[in-house]
């Protein structure tokens, strides 16, 4: 049921936002679409359910929840989490996509329907290809998880914990969030190269970009904050003793950040004597301002879990 309400839920709104946004564009938008949002959706639902099921065992008595007796390496499945995903998530897209986009082009009506029909199907091949990901590596992955939260306390290196926030936040969460940002911009601003102007200007790039940086971080943020709760009680993050972020200060930097980009596009822009963009110009820049919101919204989320744990008299 979780998978089936993250599915829909994802594909109502990403996907209504980029077919309402961009209702002329036909298979090619609908190729586009399919090349990219069922893989981001499959790799993201999959890691936030397995994330929502570790919630379960995320107590103080871990030792009750463990379910395997397996030696519990250095480089475990919760480590490499993301990239078991994504590498199922890759194979499954490459097998399912190609059929579902012949398909359609072979028997969907043309005009508002087509949308219908196109979310329709994806959405249940997402869920399809979710609960296949999770059967194949899920489990394993929580009787890791359940495994580490079994052992008795003890603290992260600063090297691991490093890798692991770099492999487990910043990369992934960055990768997804440059995909759907980029899918996004591109719906919305490559209908304007075939009409004139086929440029938008540095106010409309500027404005567009602080939106996307606002809404990545803060979204970002709240998902790793869940998921670093489950981590570092797990004990697979440390962090210095003044490492902590209340939750007022946490949206006011992100509303900072979002300002930031806004100034920096518009002093980029005047030093280098840039008055347009074209529209993939505007899908890069964007998609690369997300991938930076989403490591800012990360930084975020851990911080605030930590200390979140540190008020419940848990620290880590």
């Amino acid at each position: 049921m979780n998978v089936a309400i993250r599915s829909a839920l994802d594909c109502l709104i990403i996907g209504g936002i980029f077919f309402y946004v961009n209702p002329s564009g036909g298979f090619t938008s609908v190729g586009i679409f399919l090349a990219l949002f069922p893989l981001v959706a499959i790799i993201s639902i999959s890691g936030e359910v397995v994330y929502d099921l570790l919630k379960g065992y995320a107590t103080e008595d871990y030792a009750v929840h463990r379910r395997t007796s397996e030696k519990i390496s250095p480089a475990g499945w919760g480590e490499t989490l993301w990239g078991r995903i994504a590498g199922c998530a890759v194979l499954l897209a490459l097998i399912i996509v190609p059929p579902l986009y012949w398909l359609l082009q072979a028997f969907s009506p043309e005009g508002k329907t087509l949308t219908g029909w196109v979310l329709g199907a994806v959405c249940l091949v997402v869920i399809a290809a979710c609960c296949l990901t999770l059967r194949i590596v899920g489990d394993r992955i929580i009787d890791w998880y359940v495994g580490r939260l079994a052992m008795p306390q003890q603290e992260a290196s600063k090297e691991a914990s490093d890798r692991f926030m770099v492999f487990n936040y910043f990369l992934p969460w960055a990768v997804i969030a440059a995909i759907i940002a980029g899918l996004l911009s591109w719906g919305y601003f490559s209908p304007r190269s075939e009409q004139a102007p086929a440029y938008i200007d540095v106010a409309e790039m500027a404005f567009s970009c602080g939106g996307t940086a606002y809404i990545i971080a803060l979204w970002i943020a709240y998902i790793t904050q869940k998921q670093a709760t489950i981590d570092i009680r797990a004990h697979l993050l440390r962090f210095e003793d003044d490492d902590t972020l209340d939750e007022g200060t946490m949206y006011f930097l992100i509303h900072a950040w979002s300002g930031c980009i806004i100034v920096a596009i518009f002093i980029i822009s005047r030093f280098f004597s840039w008055a347009s963009f074209t529209p993939l110009q505007v899908t890069l820049i964007d998609a690369l301002v997300a991938a930076l919101s989403a490591i800012v919204g990360a930084l975020g989320g851990l911080l605030r879990a930590r200390t979140s744990l540190l008020t419940q008299g848990i620290k880590k």
